[in-house]
């Protein structure tokens, strides 16, 4: 790998270019591919992560369903909507291939994923811009709910897991790039 592309993948996050899409995506596997054995504790990570996040939604979905179709406001437009270098990494530890995007469209137009019931993703393969994000009304509401603590201790340890799992993975994606 030259230079330009060691610096454009150590700096880049979310990308909404179909062409530096793809090549992080080809890059992240290719890891995965030939340093699978080193990337075992990431893989882990994910597993833990996945099942940690499936876990919240009984404690998400109410929420969402009490206060998203009510809202004029709406978040889940397509600029929103994209996968970052660190959803690649989640996806590609648990050997899932994210779903096609649709790179053409306005950011303000809804997401691609966006239906008539919410969104389309099983949240645990949302782009982590879309898992993460809680606006104001949704907090608020979910601040008066007897789950609120739990759902919070339990993104604790999301945030701790994501976190866990990029840094283990930059490890072995630095080893990758010196050769």
């Amino acid at each position: 790998m030259n230079r330009k592309d060691e610096k454009f993948m150590n700096g880049l996050s979310v990308t909404r270019d179909e062409h530096i899409y793809t090549h992080m995506l080809r890059h992240i596997r290719k890891i995965f591919h030939t340093h699978g054995e080193k990337l075992e504790k990431v893989q882990e990570m994910a597993k833990q992560f996945n099942r940690t996040i499936k876990e919240t939604i009984p404690l998400i979905e109410p929420v969402t369903q009490a206060i998203c179709p009510s809202c004029q406001n709406i978040c889940c437009i397509r600029k929103n909507g994209f996968f970052s270098k660190e959803d690649f990494i989640y996806l590609s530890a648990l050997d899932i291939t994210p779903p096609t995007l649709h790179f053409d469209g306005k950011d303000e137009e809804p997401c691609q994923f966006l239906s008539q019931n919410g969104c389309a993703l099983d949240r645990s393969l949302r782009p982590s811009g879309c898992n993460w994000f809680f606006c104001d009304a949704l907090l608020e509401y979910f601040e008066k709910t007897e789950d609120y603590h739990t759902f919070e201790a339990s993104f604790s340890r999301l945030a701790e897991l994501w976190l866990q799992m990029i840094e283990a993975f930059s490890l072995v994606e630095h080893d990758f790039l010196k050769q």
